[in-house]
């Protein structure tokens, strides 16, 4: 799994927890080192921040769907974003999920459950 926050203490807490629940993961901490680290660990999910400098969450998840091998990766925006027209901009970008910070470890555990269980069954 790929975090990509620019609170990188946030993004290295989450990677910690999903360490523990025996994930391997990558944290950075914005898009473009997450274009250049996605397509040598190819991840198969992918925790974006939305308010990110430089290229922000929907353009790094636009970039990441174009790039090759990663068409399928399932990207999750974890964001302070949380109101109607905001999850239609992330939908639009190409994400899978839409967790609003800030989210609980439990919510967290089970979408990876539910992604690793689609991917089990595919």
């Amino acid at each position: 799994m790929l975090i990509v926050d620019d609170h990188v203490d946030a993004a290295q807490m989450l990677a910690a927890i999903l360490e523990m629940d025996g994930h391997q993961t990558a944290v950075v901490g914005d898009g473009h080192q997450a274009l250049q680290v996605a397509q040598a660990f190819s991840p198969d999910m992918v925790f974006l921040d939305i308010e990110m400098p430089g290229l922000n969450g929907y353009e790094t998840a636009r970039a990441l769907r174009k790039l090759a091998g990663l068409e399928q990766v399932t990207l999750v925006a974890l964001t302070g974003w949380d109101c109607p027209k905001s999850r239609i901009r992330v939908k639009d970008a190409g994400f899978d999920h839409h967790l609003s910070k800030p989210t609980t470890l439990a919510t967290v555990r089970t979408l990876v459950a539910q992604v690793a269980d689609a991917l089990a069954g595919s």
